[in-house]
């Protein structure tokens, strides 16, 4: 879709189009406004100053129609206080505007950039960045990528050994068409139907939907890879967005190239990717130390794993040293030459045709650079590899493959000091994740022989090493002299850290990463709840931003230098802070309940995560994926030996978790739990063990929750179908603050004259405050008085709440029987009509006998079915739904006339409504009563009366009974607001 479509579909939507005729209408009747009060002060300071009139100040009282001081007077205010409302409203509209727009982004792309962009701050500005211009970039990126590089891989040693080595291990293959369609068909099922198109505009999900075109891809495809025909040069082309990453913003180097290619090429380069890896499997180990791109590997989590088991065998050991070196090469993907690449498929024997379609592929490379409204011309892409298919991970895996072998065959090898008298010592001299490499050596001199090694191979694969991002560091037992730098790297000192795999690293802990991933948590908490976003956005918008960094932190640090009880303790006081924070924006209030805060919202909780518990499930997610991987059984071995000897390790940090819990831990079997083995299973073996341990906390909540003696009360009422009540909750489709004031009603948090708070803080000021309601006098403000019986509210807001769930129902069967929807915000009609259907809104039904109850609610009249619906809808508080039912019942199914008491039931036999309507109307008549709680409660009666509904099934129950309690609580809430805003 072009920008043109986009701005052409925008025209002829229709909400789009009532949104402009609203505001245009809004602005014809501001400027009539202004006009009426201009004149009106115009002609009272003429009459001031007693001015003789003119034919302008005639018009003036002709078009006002008076020119009475005191009249104009009155329409000078008067239309002030109309320009007011008038205005006020304009502005709500606007925010619903930003607010639904916000929503909607956030849905479409959960993103921190997403809330960045589209949330205005407080001074009314969004800050903008001072990117580079078209230009600048081209200055940049066109010596890098438009110029080739020349490659002569053969006359490195190195290298070719390493060819001559894969000669003999690979051996070309051929391959059918019929298996090329396979694939082909594979890639495009397995697409991301809406991720970022190329320049064709085309996403994934058309070559998907249209019938007839998901075909053409894979037929069209495995001629253009087999045989070798290249059909548009503008296949290979790409757009590159520049993202910005830190640093100067006008800096072109600051900002991190991904290119966005077109479907058709993508799914090319998915076939020809599963079709080299194929070629590669299981042949060589060259790639053995590179942990990414690696399919069923954790990658960082396994370089994390091998790279702490060797700095701590150091460590513990304190008999060797250990010198490490972390290197950076600048802009790794855009320095490696095409003809480096071409000779690197011919070295490991890659099949013809794919040979071919990368020799053509790469001739026909371009992109246009794009940085927010600066897009550069097409630059030729002569070399480097594109970061945005998946073709290319594999291509630069492949690309620094020598480097490793040539470490690996001819550098300083380095053996752990742990499991040499069982043989399962642990060898290592470097380890790659995609571009970042960190080496390990005894000492200085070995980690130099490393590092010569590492610059030769590397000049001749065109990378160059970033010095200034290059460091090195050096444990040495009992102490010594540290080279200060070493072949131009750095030493890192005591003082500084390098952040590596996302975590900051050194042989000694500083803290410093922490505090700072602190900070910057409790920063993002801040701005996403102090957005628009909904409920269920919030919650997930902090799981998915906040709560996925540290998880990634509490992962590569488990088992580290920080004992376990002190990280619990630093998470702990990291929930604590950030509850502080949710009370602050409120999301909570102060004296929620805590166990409740952190339970799952479909269990009656607020849902938000707890970072305590995030640690404890990273801590055996790390264990779970060391235990049951087989190439990492000797650091499992290293672990519990060190357990076995009194000292700490993973391994004892899981077992004090897992016993917390009540998880048995394994026997001799070390992927043994339950009645499952879980080897080579990680994933699984860390789901089933999670599992357990949120299955026990959910129960320890809920049972934490239950004993208070008033915030449990909700839970502890046998009647409430709980599953139902809390739907709305589980949802999450309102905003953070209503959901606040309804759990706050159901835990007593709101401060009323008669709350026990409230006479605390009178004792305290010894004033002599009434307890009773502050709006009604009439008796003591309980919470349960403001929400269900205070007379200030019965005919006005009350009536409202009442009708927004009616509305509910009113739209559920509206659209079972075709008849009109009405918007929430214009009246609903007295009488719907359709071929076979009737509905009737608070309509009185004439009835053949006396009666005082014969206005009920709603009436379907299904005159196709001969059915009579009657529908009675009523919110009360909690303790009162049962009563409340029974008061319905009784008034429409026993005796419709008025009695004495109507609470009393039940009632004595009389003439009722249900009997007169059959009678009358020759049908079947149910009669429906649904009684909300005044914060979305729902009994199982209420259940059994929305089953009585047409077209009732299991998802519609709870589609209808979720949208009854949202409507319910926001009406609420808008009620306690109101009732509070007298002091």
């Amino acid at each position: 879709m072009t920008i043109d479509d986009a701005k052409e579909r925008r025209r002829n939507d229709p909400q789009a189009k009532r949104e402009r005729e609203w505001f245009a209408e809004k602005k014809i009747q501001v400027h009539r406004i202004k006009d009426a009060i201009v004149r009106a002060r115009a002609e009272l300071v003429r009459q001031r100053e007693r001015r003789p009139r003119t034919d302008k100040d005639r018009r003036n009282a002709q078009i006002l129609g008076t020119s009475n001081a005191a009249e104009l007077e009155r329409i000078a205010i008067e239309n002030e206080q109309r320009l007011e409302i008038v205005e006020e409203r304009i502005q709500l509209r606007k925010q619903e505007i930003r607010r639904k727009k916000l929503r909607k982004a956030f849905y479409a792309q959960p993103s921190l950039r997403v809330l960045k962009k589209l949330t205005v701050l407080k001074n009314g500005k969004i800050p903008r960045i001072d990117r580079p211009g078209a230009d600048e970039i081209e200055r940049f990126w066109e010596p890098i990528l438009g110029r080739a590089k020349e490659s002569k891989p053969r006359e490195c040693e190195y290298l070719r050994e390493w060819e001559e080595t894969l000669r003999l291990e690979y051996h070309e293959f051929s391959i059918s068409e019929a298996r090329v369609e396979q694939e082909l068909q594979k890639g495009i099922r397995h697409m991301k139907p809406r991720k970022a198109p190329g320049p064709d505009g085309i996403q994934a999900f058309w070559w998907k939907s249209i019938p007839g075109v998901s075909a053409l891809p894979s037929k069209v495809g495995a001629k253009i890879i087999l045989l070798g025909k290249w059909p548009l040069d503008w296949l290979a082309q790409g757009r590159t967005v520049l993202i910005y990453k830190k640093g100067d913003a006008k800096n072109p180097s600051n900002y991190r190239p991904i290119t966005c290619l077109n479907t058709c090429y993508k799914v090319l380069t998915t076939a020809i990717n599963a079709l080299l890896l194929k070629h590669l499997e299981g042949v060589s180990d060259f790639t053995r130390e590179q942990r990414a791109n690696k399919k069923g590997e954790g990658g960082c989590l396994h370089a994390s794993l091998i790279d702490r088991a060797i700095v701590k065998d150091a460590q513990v050991g304190k008999r060797h040293p250990l010198s490490v070196a972390w290197l950076d090469y600048k802009k790794a993907f855009d320095f490696i030459p095409h003809a480096y690449i071409k000779w690197l498929l011919r070295a490991v024997n890659a099949a013809r045709f794919i040979l071919r379609f990368v020799d053509r592929a790469t001739d026909r490379w371009g992109t246009t650079f794009h940085s927010q409204n600066a897009i550069t011309r097409k630059i030729p892409v002569k070399n480097g590899i594109f970061q945005g298919d998946s073709l290319s991970p594999t291509l630069f895996v492949l690309a620094v493959g020598p480097l490793s072998y040539a470490l690996n065959r001819f550098g300083p090898r380095m053996e752990t000091s742990f499991g040499r008298t069982t043989g399962r010592t642990l060898q290592c001299n470097h380890l790659f994740y995609m571009d970042d490499l960190k080496l390990f050596a005894r000492g200085t001199e070995q980690l130099g022989k490393l590092l010569s090694i590492v610059r030769s191979v590397s000049s001749v694969l065109g990378l160059e090493l970033n010095l200034d991002k290059c460091a090195k560091a050096e444990y040495i037992p009992g102490g010594g002299r540290v080279a200060p730098s070493l072949m131009g790297i750095r030493e890192l000192g005591e003082a500084r850290t390098y952040r590596y795999l996302g975590i900051e690293q050194h042989f000694k802990n500083t803290g410093d990463g922490y505090n700072l991933l602190v900070a910057e948590a409790k920063a993002e908490v801040r701005q996403i709840l102090s957005t628009d976003l909904s409920l269920g956005q919030k919650r997930l918008a902090l799981s998915s931003i906040v709560v996925a960094k540290m998880s990634y932190f509490y992962m590569m640090t488990a088992g580290g230098k920080t004992k376990l009880v002190d990280s619990l303790k630093a998470a702990t006081q990291l929930d604590t802070e950030i509850r502080a924070i949710l009370s602050e924006e409120m999301a909570i209030y102060a004296k929620s309940c805590t166990s409740r805060v952190y339970l799952a919202a479909e269990e009656g909780g607020h849902g938000w995560p707890s970072m305590k518990d995030e640690l404890e499930n990273q801590v055996v997610a790390f264990y779970a994926y060391l235990a049951s991987m087989p190439e990492l059984r000797p650091i499992w071995y290293f672990n519990e030996a060190t357990r076995k000897s009194g000292k700490r390790s993973i391994n004892t940090d899981v077992r004090e978790i897992l016993a917390r819990y009540e998880v048995e831990v394994s026997g001799g079997n070390l992927c043994f739990y339950g009645d499952r083995d879980f080897l080579n299973q990680p994933r699984n073996l860390r789901k089933y063990l999670v599992n357990r341990i949120r299955e026990y906390r959910a129960a320890e909540r809920i049972l934490q929750w239950r004993s208070k003696e008033v915030a449990g009360k909700v839970h502890r009422m046998e009647n409430l179908n709980h599953y139902l009540s809390f739907r709305w909750l589980k949802r999450g489709c309102i905003s953070s603050q209503n959901a606040r004031i309804a759990l706050g009603i159901q835990e007593h948090n709101i401060l009323t004259r008669a709350s026990a708070a409230a006479a605390a803080i009178r004792r305290s000021l010894g004033s002599n405050q009434s307890s009773l309601c502050r709006q009604c006098g009439k008796r003591e403000e309980t919470v349960e008085h403001v929400v269900s019986s205070c007379s200030k509210w019965l005919s006005n807001l009350y009536v409202e709440r009442r009708d927004a769930a009616l509305r509910v129902v009113y739209y559920h069967l509206a659209t079972r029987y075709g008849l009109p929807t009405v918007h929430y915000s214009q009246e609903l009609p007295d009488q719907a009509k359709s071929d076979s259907a009737e509905l009737l809104w608070n309509v009185a039904i004439q009835t053949q006998r006396l009666m005082d109850h014969r206005k009920p609610d709603l009436v379907l009249i299904d005159s196709k079915n001969k059915q009579i619906y009657v529908v009675e809808i009523s919110v009360a508080s909690a303790v009162g739904i049962e009563q409340q039912h029974n008061i319905k019942f009784n008034r429409y199914v026993v005796n419709s006339r008025k009695q004495e008491d109507e609470t009393k039931t039940p009632y004595e036999r009389g003439p009722k409504l249900v009997d007169d309507m059959r009678q009358r109307y020759k049908m079947d008549v149910s009669f429906i009563p649904i009684v909300i709680g005044t914060t979305g409660e729902i009994s199982y009666r209420t259940t059994k009366a929305l089953e009585q509904l047409p077209g009732m099934n299991r998802r519609k129950l709870e589609d209808v009974a979720e949208r009854l309690s949202r409507a319910v609580v926001i009406n609420t809430a808008r009620i306690v607001k109101n009732h509070l805003a007298k002091k």
